[in-house]
């Protein structure tokens, strides 16, 4: 399995909150389970709230930043994306096939 980069993991992890944040104790034991060491994970962290791709909370607590929710939005239509289908009918609109 590849190992994520400090930076992916971090967002991935962030972007499964409903609501609320992470500690960033919690985010450095993710990373020490990827084989990441915690200074690799807080200065991404450091790098991510500068660019606002996460947003602190309170002191040692993290959420998605404003500059990653379009794609976290995004990203949780995929979720709901049941919700937006519906059984088929059986008939067809158009087919087409190859020749």
């Amino acid at each position: 399995m590849e190992r994520p980069s400090p930076r992916s993991l971090i967002l991935d992890l962030l972007s499964t909150l409903q609501r609320g944040s992470m500690p960033v104790a919690a985010l450095v034991e993710a990373g020490d389970l990827f084989g990441i060491p915690g200074g690799s994970v807080r200065v991404a962290l450091a790098r991510l709230l500068a660019a606002g791709r996460v947003a602190r909370d309170s002191r040692g607590r993290y959420r998605v930043g404003p500059q990653a929710l379009p794609v976290q939005r995004w990203v949780g239509g995929w979720r709901r994306l049941d919700a937006q289908t519906r059984s088929w009918d059986g008939s067809w609109h158009a087919v087409h096939l190859p020749t």
